[in-house]
């Protein structure tokens, strides 16, 4: 599997290919830091899989951060007494 870098530097690939694959790689790239999930993502490329459309998947920094929260908002419900028992660390500062 090429990256795009790869790819843009082949001599075979002409001037408006390579245009479109830049455009190509921004539409994706746009997509996942606007926050839409990677098998919409994956579904709108193309790809049969999401090995393709991980490559994108460093831009969407904000599903790591919501999944935290959760973890927070479920941690902030477990009185201070079980989460000793349970030996919980918890994510609240």
């Amino acid at each position: 599997m090429k990256t795009f870098s790869e790819i843009d530097r082949l001599p075979e690939f002409d001037k408006d290919m390579k245009k479109l694959l830049k455009k190509f790689n921004t539409f994706a790239s746009n997509l996942v830091m606007g926050g839409e999930d990677l098998n919409t993502v994956r579904e709108l490329l193309g790809h049969k899989d999401l090995t393709m459309t991980l490559r994108y998947a460093h831009l969407a920094q904000s599903h790591k951060t919501r999944a935290v929260n959760v973890l927070d908002r479920i941690m902030s419900q477990i009185p201070p007494q079980m989460e000793k028992a349970l030996k919980v660390v918890s994510l609240r500062p």
